[in-house]
């Protein structure tokens, strides 16, 4: 099990040294003994990974609080629509919400704009999955997220770790029959049940 995201090493690798020289140095210690310990509270994945053992089900992919609960549309399909944001002290590992094979996956260059900039969601950067199953998933990056890391490993099981979100958003594209046991404004925890087919 990794204790951090595998994004994330490269970040704290680049801190700890930072604040191993200041150590040697005598210089900010503190400073950058506390810019340390942010980047590994930042960078955290889950400790505890209990998945409910239910193929219907559909996990929340990221801590986090449902903004937005409506009927959408994708590429021409009418789709149950489940926006959530990130939480700031979220755990920012972006799970699978579900098993099946990923039919595709895209990714869409942009802006790193913070969410209350107007058209942020449309500049920002994003990348999209379609899954088997009829699930989709966007993630949409925010101000606090620098890159938008994430892989496709061709087929995922439920909780597999597909990447990191520093801030931003996922929206969850689910059949219209989909039974929602949480309502806007409630806040999931990563990997708890969102949904059942």
């Amino acid at each position: 099990m990794h204790y951090i995201a595998k994004s994330g090493l490269k970040f704290i690798l680049f801190f700890g040294v930072l604040f191993l020289l200041a150590l040697i140095f005598d210089f900010c210690e503190v400073f950058f003994g506390i810019i340390f310990v942010l980047s590994v509270l930042f960078f955290r994945n889950k400790i505890s990974k209990m998945i409910l053992n239910d193929p219907s089900a559909i996990i929340s992919p990221i801590d986090g609080k449902i903004s937005q609960i409506e009927q959408g549309e994708l590429n021409g399909k009418n789709f149950l629509k489940i926006t959530i944001k990130k939480c700031l002290f979220g755990v920012g590992v972006v799970f699978s919400p579900c098993e099946s094979k990923i039919l595709s996956f895209s990714k869409r260059h942009g802006l790193f704009l913070c969410d209350f900039i107007k058209n942020a969601q449309a500049l920002n950067e994003k990348a999209i999955y379609h899954f088997e199953n009829g699930v989709a998933m966007r993630v949409i990056a925010g101000g606090l997220s620098r890159e938008l890391s994430l892989e496709n490993p061709g087929f995922s099981y439920k909780g597999d770790e597909l990447g990191f979100l520093g801030s931003g958003e996922v929206v969850l594209f689910l059949p219209p029959q989909s039974k929602i046991t949480l309502n806007v404004g409630e806040k999931v925890s990563s990997l708890s049940t969102l949904c059942y087919l």
